[in-house]
């Protein structure tokens, strides 16, 4: 069931929180720092997290938040935004499937070289929405106000990222230099892991019990 309106919530006792001990927001930190992201699986899909504080807010069903409509404090349910994450997710990597997937003439052809810098300033540089630069953005940012369409951005490119990902750890030698720069803009590294990362999928009904366990240590 679709919501009828998009209301703004602005996250601020959560922001305050984030740090302290007792919050999950560190341990979610530690795995998107060791694997690179976090994972949530559903019966039907698998997706990828990769700022610790989006982890919390889709794991949280009571986060604490201000309605900016009404100016009133109230708690919200993070997982009804999960299933909007997944909806665009899957729509980004299908975006890139379509419009960037590499073929054995781009392997090994002329315009090799030129793929991946199409893909290097897609990722980095273009500013695809208006105010945030590159795909990328997804790794280091996070809605300050949280509304539906602004999850869809981020797990509409986050499908991307996940894809480049991809590209770039199936076919590391035509990615060797995807993450420099060569023009006159300040020099960016891509977090991408080129050995093997260690599993650790979360499904919607262990995240729970792993929450649960958390608090009680």
């Amino acid at each position: 069931m679709k919501q009828k309106k998009d209301t703004r919530f602005w996250l601020t006792t959560f922001f305050e929180e984030q740090e302290q001990t007792k919050h999950p927001y560190k341990s979610f930190k530690r795995e998107i720092e060791n694997n690179g992201c976090f994972k949530v699986k559903t019966d039907t899909d698998t997706v990828k997290i990769y700022t610790p504080e989006l982890a919390v807010i889709f794991t949280s069903k009571e986060l604490p938040a201000r309605n900016m409509d009404t100016q009133t404090e109230t708690t919200i349910n993070g997982w009804d935004y999960l299933n909007t994450y997944i909806e665009t997710y899957k729509e980004g990597e299908q975006y890139f499937e379509t419009e960037f997937k590499v073929s054995p003439n781009t392997l090994y052809g002329a315009n090799a070289e030129q793929y991946v810098r199409d893909i290097h300033l897609n990722f980095f540089h273009v500013q695809h929405t208006g105010a945030n630069e590159g795909w990328g953005y997804v790794k280091k940012q996070y809605p300050f106000i949280l509304t539906h369409k602004a999850v869809k951005e981020f797990g509409y490119y986050s499908g991307i990222v996940n894809k480049v990902e991809e590209q770039v750890k199936k076919y590391p030698r035509l990615f060797a230099t995807f993450d420099k720069c060569e023009h006159n803009l300040p020099p960016q590294q891509t977090e991408t892991k080129t050995e093997q990362e260690t599993e650790n999928d979360f499904t919607l009904s262990t995240i729970e019990d792993w929450l649960f366990e958390f608090k009680e240590k």
